[in-house]
């Protein structure tokens, strides 16, 4: 938080600036090395300090936003899910590009995942819901009613790092699979978005593979908004295919 708040008071020249970077190397000071350079790597990062002052819960909000810019699929009065949604960054981007005004009121925006989401206006929370157990989809669909589909499923889910970039892009993987069981149970047929996130890896291609038998048209997209470190990019796929082969 106060290397947040730091970013947004002042220029150089600002004595209250010089006091939250002495407060912010403190709380750096005493921490493990990975913590520090999480601190410092927070701290020097554009997105982070844009999420601070547009009020959004974290950085990937930019990336939804840079995807959005480029490929328009977010329409008024459709009915999107957003799995893995915590912290919410998401959810609140769609919040505003598709509850613009009155006439949107039969959007219908559904955040799910396994944390508890804080209250965003205009969407619908599904909290305790795991996407790799079965019961996530019925409580999805329940959360939906009146409508029984929806127009796209949004995917920025991600475990947590280990270090190990081997086993994290296995399990990023399993939840893209997982993300891409839900959007087959959901999407009409001959129409329908569903954008996930991946790494890249030695199961991206069959993963790719796999989305081009279920859709119509399959980009990859690197947001600007991405870490330069990252192996991190997106696949979105468009209308889903009538017949599809389940292999």
């Amino acid at each position: 938080m106060y290397a947040w708040r730091s970013l947004r008071l002042g220029r150089k020249s600002n004595p209250t600036q010089s006091l939250c970077w002495v407060v912010h190397r403190y709380y750096v000071k005493g921490k493990t090395a990975s913590s520090s350079r999480w601190l410092e790597r927070q701290h020097k990062d554009r997105y982070v300090r844009l999420a601070s002052q547009d009020n959004y819960r974290s950085r990937s909000a930019y990336k939804l936003i840079q995807i959005e810019d480029k490929f328009c699929f977010l329409k008024k009065n459709s009915v999107i899910v957003d799995l893995g949604a915590a912290p919410g960054a998401w959810s609140q981007v769609v919040s505003e590009r598709v509850n613009l005004d009155d006439a949107a009121e039969s959007s219908r925006i559904i955040a799910v995942d396994v944390k508890d989401i804080k209250p965003i206006p205009g969407v619908t929370i599904v909290s305790n819901a795991d996407v790799l157990q079965a019961e996530t989809l019925t409580k999805t669909m329940a959360a939906m009613a009146p409508f029984v589909q929806a127009d796209v499923i949004l995917s920025d889910m991600a475990p947590s790092a280990s270090g190990n970039h081997s086993f994290d892009h296995y399990r990023i993987m399993e939840l893209a699979r997982a993300a891409l069981g839900i959007s087959l149970s959901l999407l009409p047929s001959n129409a329908g978005v569903f954008l996930c996130k991946i790494l890249e890896g030695r199961e991206k291609k069959e993963f790719t593979a796999q989305l081009k038998r279920h859709f119509e048209v399959v980009r990859e997209f690197r947001p600007p908004a991405c870490r330069q470190n990252s192996s991190e990019l997106y696949v979105i796929a468009w209308s889903r295919l009538k017949v599809s082969n389940t292999n």
